[in-house]
């Protein structure tokens, strides 16, 4: 039978790790008939919430710190 406990336990905390890309928080929400929905998150402010939610990592795109 399948569980469908989706509580992390420790165990679990310490095994999966997680990682976000930069863009994902930073796109503005604009689609092809529309404009931005949300202001601009700097990177670094970006970063430091991921950190704060003690989130493993992130990884860049391609114009992330540009």
């Amino acid at each position: 039978m399948v569980s469908h406990n989706y509580q992390p336990t420790p165990e679990n905390k310490s095994r999966y790790k997680f990682s976000f890309g930069l863009w994902t928080f930073r796109h503005r929400g604009a689609d092809p008939f529309g404009e931005p929905t949300k202001p601009v998150i700097p990177v670094q402010e970006s970063i430091r919430g991921l950190a704060e939610r003690n989130v493993y990592g992130f990884n860049f795109h391609d114009d992330d710190l540009v």
